[in-house]
């Protein structure tokens, strides 16, 4: 999906992880240590390719450890590693609860009631489906300039 968009993807895409409660359980799992690691890494990477890589491989990992899978992901990242030493600190500290914080605030707005993942939002409209064709409908029609469109 991100690749379809190109250089339009860089400024109408944002990844945000399902955060319910920063300091309980998140939608996937019963605490938010992949979501942490997660959103310490977006906050690390220098673009958004680089955030989209990450994601990717971090959605094939085995699942050992979110430090250890992030560590993984961070060196698979491209067009540009992502430094794991960055996220490891922003996942020991404050700047990961500030980043949980506010991905749950988001989260709860969008969602306030059940909901499956992955959520995908076009300008804060929901899509039905999150397949490539619905996709792609919304982007378009909310006047994506790709050529995929």
């Amino acid at each position: 999906m991100y690749a379809a968009f190109g250089a339009d993807a860089n400024s109408n895409f944002t990844l945000s992880p399902a955060v319910r409660d920063p300091k309980g359980s998140c939608i996937e799992e019963s605490d938010c240590a992949f979501e942490r690691a997660t959103l310490c890494a977006f906050d690390a990477a220098d673009s958004m390719a680089s955030s989209v890589s990450f994601l990717e491989c971090m959605d094939d990992t085995s699942a050992t450890t979110a430090l250890a899978d992030a560590a993984k992901c961070a060196k698979a990242a491209t067009p540009t590693p992502i430094d794991d030493a960055k996220i490891t600190s922003c996942y020991n500290g404050a700047a990961g609860d500030a980043l949980l914080a506010t991905a749950s605030a988001a989260w709860n707005k969008a969602y306030p009631s059940r909901a499956t993942v992955p959520c995908i939002q076009v300008n804060g409209v929901k899509v039905a489906q999150a397949s490539f064709a619905p996709i792609k409908t919304a982007m378009c029609n909310a006047g994506s300039t790709a050529s995929v469109c």
